[in-house]
């Protein structure tokens, strides 16, 4: 699942999971967009903040799928 189908599922706002993982909002906002992608130990925050919802698959997936759009 991605991070922005979890938070709009959940009510959760862009800043309770900035607070929630140590991040700054636009930092959330980024990662929504897919503009940047996390480090391992936000990715494993942001697993534990949804209660598994959103994994590290989730995050290959994304990546996989912007580095093959960047090619075409």
């Amino acid at each position: 699942m991605k991070l922005k189908t979890w938070m709009e599922q959940s009510g959760i706002t862009r800043q309770a999971v900035a607070d929630a993982i140590g991040l700054h909002r636009i930092s959330v906002y980024r990662l929504e967009l897919g503009e940047n992608f996390p480090e391992w130990g936000t990715v494993h925050a942001i697993r534990e903040l949804t209660g598994g919802l959103v994994t590290e698959a989730d995050w290959y997936a994304a990546w996989k799928d912007k580095k093959c759009k960047r090619k075409r």
